[in-house]
């Protein structure tokens, strides 16, 4: 046994939150569905008009109107150039188009209507869900990401680091081409590099004896501590400006992944099987199965578990959009401090618990090997989780008000060799195979500081990215084990 006085840190777990700090008032509350339908609407790419803009009661144009009004502009500039029979041609095809585009609609459904469409939780008229919330702060941050602070892509990055030599021009290219064809073997949508990233962390309390707040009690910072006039609970917050960078993963090829893992053996599967079966599925979408799948093998996994053969459609025919709004619409709540279970009673569905652990796991291993080729320690990098967008931000986490340009470099120069060294040196572990059996995930594969990862450490496993080995009793085909055909 060991003393502690009670001021240690080791005595008391701090209880926090950490957003991207862009700033959007009031309006931006989760809870509301018009605000989350907005969001949405954004995320899925179903308007150009940014969030604030946005009018769910519009309608977006058909395609097949789009087409006839196009086609009739056309129709109309020539006939003003043209005379004697051709423009007598040309007006029986204006007249033509004009009655068909008299037949059309005006549009299709409201625009709101469409995104509750995609996204079941979001048709309510009371408040949105707990899961949902969190689906919809999710993409609102991966808004914010990509659409207010300004990104430059890997590629990018490489294709401008250098002179301008018709040697260096090639090298550079070469380079890209390499991360490109990296990108597609793992599964990687997008590596980006956000040189001011704005984080905010927001600390409300402490707990003793347990983190989990139900095993122990919260203790609020006292109003008299701070020089305030308002009444209420303190919250502390640090915002700073830091580089960052951004990785998402491929939508499409993460649900091949998860029909491949719901074909194989065991519990997992079969929850995942059942989860998948019972989803909700976009408006006009059948079940997807992968387009590799033979018909002898989507008839069995159909029987597998209940489904109509008749009532699939291959995922090559499902639109980004469409994915985007599946994985979205059916990762359930992540609870904040629990260790996620597979349970139909306490824990969480096999969708969810698939999901959260490939992401979670994948943003460990990106930061683990950056630190070693970037000089950064792994405890001065943190990690951001978008889940529901499939997407994560690996950050520096120094209190300082300049920028070393670490990340920035490992972007530019060593981005490939990380991949490398992810790929083939990331399922190794001193512990293995007790590693292995236990999980997957201890302080030396995976494990990071407590101030750099947003769960403690908990959801994340080596074999929901590169597969069990013989020795688990968790039977999981890794992500980078899919073939990335159908992505």
């Amino acid at each position: 046994m060991q003393l502690a006085v009670h001021r240690a840190s080791s005595a008391f777990q701090p209880h926090h939150i950490t957003v991207i700090n862009i700033g959007h008032g009031s309006a931006a509350d989760a809870s509301r569905p018009r605000f989350g339908k907005k969001v949405f609407a954004k995320y899925l790419g179903l308007t150009t008009n940014p969030i604030e803009r946005i009018d769910l009661d519009s309608r977006r144009v058909s395609d097949e109107r789009e087409r006839v009004e196009n086609q009739l502009e056309t129709y109309r500039d020539m006939h003003e150039s043209q005379e004697g029979a051709l423009a007598d041609q040309i007006a029986q095809e204006i007249e033509d188009l004009e009655a068909e585009l008299a037949e059309m609609d005006d549009g299709d459904e409201p625009l709101g209507d469409e995104v509750a469409g995609l996204i079941p939780f979001l048709d309510t008229e009371g408040d949105v869900s707990q899961g949902g919330q969190q689906a919809v702060v999710d993409v609102f941050q991966y808004y914010n990401l990509t659409e207010q602070l300004e990104q430059r892509t890997a590629r990018e990055i490489i294709l401008e680091a250098g002179s301008d030599t018709p040697q260096s021009k090639q090298r550079r290219q070469v380079r890209a081409d390499r991360l490109k064809d990296q990108f597609e073997d793992m599964g990687i949508g997008n590596v980006a590099f956000v040189e001011d990233f704005p984080i905010t962390n927001v600390v409300f309390g402490f707990t003793r004896i347990n983190r989990d707040p139900d095993d122990s009690r919260l203790v609020a910072f006292n109003e008299a501590d701070v020089d305030s006039s308002g009444n209420g609970t303190p919250l502390f917050t640090d915002t700073v400006e830091t580089e960052a960078v951004h990785v998402e993963l491929v939508p499409r090829h993460v649900v091949t992944w998860l029909l491949e893992n719901s074909r194989g053996n065991g519990d997992y599967a079969e929850s995942l099987g059942n989860a998948i079966a019972e989803s909700n599925l976009p408006r006009g979408r059948e079940c997807p199965v992968p387009d590799s799948w033979s018909t002898t093998t989507v008839a069995s996994w159909c029987d597998r578990y209940g489904i109509d053969a008749a009532a699939t459609e291959p995922l090559s025919e499902w639109s980004e959009s469409a994915i985007r709004a599946w994985i979205a619409a059916n990762m359930g709540e992540i609870p904040s401090f629990e260790q996620l279970h597979v349970d139909s009673d306490e824990g969480v569905d096999a969708l969810t618990y698939f999901l959260y652990h490939l992401l979670h796991t994948y943003s460990h291993l990106f930061l683990k090997h950056a630190t070693q080729l970037s000089g950064i320690s792994r405890s001065s990098l943190a990690e951001f989780l978008m889940p529901r967008a499939l997407s994560f931000v690996m950050y520096s986490n120094q209190r300082t008000d300049f920028n070393i340009g670490a990340l920035y470099t490992l972007v530019e120069s060593s981005l490939s060799d990380l991949l490398t060294e992810f790929k083939n040196r990331g399922d190794d572990c001193v512990y293995d195979p007790v590693c292995s059996r236990e999980g997957g995930a201890c302080h030396n594969c995976l494990h990071l500081s407590e101030v750099s990862c947003v769960h403690f450490n908990r959801n994340v496993g080596r074999d929901f990215v590169y597969g069990s080995k013989a020795v688990t009793e968790r039977s999981v085909e890794g992500y980078l084990g899919v073939s990335s055909g159908d992505s």
